[in-house]
């Protein structure tokens, strides 16, 4: 820029005077410069430039005026004079919503492909557990449908990590231009996928809850669902404040990693809390999935009654051995979590209070409130990260300018005396050159002629390039230009080779000589895309 050439016209380090110009017929130190400028015409021009647009400034105070009082009256109630923003918290959240949910709408794909996903695992976990009948052997089924269910459920939320990343540069430019505040986005997207989440999520627990066998009843199916759902908002909050909070991919990878093995072992499946260390057992506490897999297990298990049999019965017939009854007799007793002497019926409330701890009364008196509880703390986390948290707020780069110290003093001494030894070695080298003969060094031209490009579509072939001749010459940097769409790419991948689709024609000549084999391996070209910094 314009600016890095002033600052290294004025130091001595980078500077490189043309032949014949040196430090003492050439402006070279920053007052010099200045001092050049102020005489200059450039500074005459410049000055009488901005004189203008001063007086041009008070003459048009009138039409300022009138566009202060129009964005003032295109600021809806409520919203301060001073905001930058027209609308208010709330109408920024509603306008927000309805663009989520419009973007969430228009990718097909994406939406697609997460109902086709969640209703092919359904099915697979609803087969594999299919048809549970209401009997010891069931118990423990039971307990590993709803957990599976559950885990489906609360990792299908792990995508959103990605999105708020992937969203992130798009989110810092439109906040910084005042679009909208960064946290209402937050409140917008949990407020657009309710739709979509919502409907997956029910045909998904209703597939797993019929065909796994569980109690049948309007309520029981409800209740599975809410406490389900909820379990994903609150795990997708989860994973959106660690997307949020993290500057790369790598570093939310790693903390996800850490974290969703702790949630999977301490949810009090694998491991009930009665059994657990007691060093570690808190974890269990601080985990919202665990508070879900409780009230599922009490919703499924305080409605239907257990009947003792099979494996759970001691002692029972086996190898050479008939001589037990099928049921429960009068010497026997059954070995399941709850049960009580001389009854083969085992209460499905009894049965999870001795296996796992749990207490139906916590269902909706401390699982579903500290379930909201976690799923409005984790909004708050995205709010406040995305309104505090320093990636999301102003430019985070700064320009120090630091004095120099003896170091520097001694490395810049250096410097200079590395040039001036490399400009007297250049030196040397003119003068010995003008003293022998020159030897110019041979140089290949790329040239291409009668270049035509055809490929294949449905409707026919189609000719990209038609009749392209040019050249390169060495030793120069060749720019193509021309408007979007001409087939700038197009040309110059054929003629680095790098096409392996269509019909190629033409002749490709370097130095008057057919390509080598190694053409294609040796040359490439840069292309400049489009960059639109705000």
């Amino acid at each position: 820029s314009t600016a890095d050439y002033l600052t290294g016209c004025t130091d001595p380090n980078e500077r490189c005077f043309a032949p014949g110009r040196s430090a003492e017929d050439t402006p070279s130190t920053p007052e010099a410069l200045e001092a050049s400028y102020k005489k200059s015409q450039y500074a005459a021009d410049n000055m009488d430039t901005l004189e203008k647009y001063r007086l041009h400034m008070e003459t048009e105070k009138a039409d300022q005026e009138a566009f202060r009082a129009a964005v003032a009256a295109d600021k809806k109630k409520g919203v301060s004079k001073k905001s930058p923003y027209t609308l208010g918290y709330t109408g920024q959240i509603k306008a927000l919503t309805v663009r989520q949910f419009q973007q969430k709408l228009q990718d097909k794909f994406q939406l697609y492909t997460n109902f086709s996903i969640s209703t092919i695992l359904a099915i697979m976990i609803g087969a594999a557990y299919f048809g549970q009948s209401p009997t010891s052997s069931g118990a423990f089924t039971r307990g590993s449908v709803i957990f599976a269910a559950l885990l489906t459920t609360c990792l299908d939320a792990f995508g959103e990590m990605f999105m708020q990343m992937v969203g992130r540069p798009i989110l810092r430019k439109q906040t910084n231009y005042s679009m909208y505040r960064a946290s209402a986005i937050a409140v917008a997207n949990t407020l657009a996928d309710l739709p979509f989440s919502a409907s997956r999520i029910l045909v998904f627990n209703i597939i797993i809850y019929f065909m796994s066998g569980l109690h049948r009843s309007a309520g029981a199916f409800w209740t599975f669902h809410l406490f389900n759902y909820i379990a994903y908002l609150v795990m997708q909050g989860f994973f959106r404040t660690f997307g949020l909070l993290c500057f790369n991919f790598d570093s939310a990878f790693r903390l996800a990693v850490f974290f969703i093995p702790n949630v999977i072992e301490y949810t009090g499946y694998f491991l009930p809390v009665i059994k657990m260390k007691r060093w570690l057992f808190w974890i269990y506490y601080i985990n919202p999935v665990a508070y879900a897999f409780q009230s599922l297990m009490e919703n499924e298990f305080m409605r239907i009654t257990l009947t003792c049999d099979g494996a759970a019965v001691v002692p029972r017939n086996g190898f050479g051995v008939d001589k037990y009854p099928e049921g429960l007799g009068p010497n026997q007793a059954c070995t399941l979590f709850g049960a009580e002497g001389g009854s083969n019926l085992i209460s499905g409330v009894s049965y999870i209070h001795m296996g796992f701890g749990l207490n139906v009364s916590d269902m909706w008196r401390r699982n579903f409130l500290i379930l909201v509880g976690f799923f409005l703390v984790f909004q708050l986390t995205q709010v406040l990260a995305l309104e505090f948290y320093p990636q999301y707020g102003l430019d985070l780069s700064s320009k120090l300018f630091a004095k120099e110290d003896e170091e520097a003093k001694q490395l810049n001494a250096n410097l200079r005396e590395r040039r001036q030894a490399k400009r007297q070695n250049h030196k040397d080298d003119l003068e010995s050159n003008e003293m022998h003969q020159v030897i110019h060094k041979h140089r290949k031209t790329f040239t291409w002629e009668n270049l035509n490009y055809t490929v294949p579509t449905p409707s026919g072939p189609v000719r990209l390039l038609h009749d392209i001749k040019g050249h390169v010459k060495p030793g120069t940097l060749t720019a193509l230009m021309g408007a979007s769409g001409a087939g700038k790419t197009t040309c110059l991948d054929v003629l680095a080779q790098r096409k392996n689709i269509g019909i190629i024609n033409g002749d490709f000549l370097v130095d008057g000589k057919p390509l080598t084999s190694d053409f294609a391996r040796s040359t490439a070209y840069a292309e400049q895309m489009d960059v639109h910094e705000g």
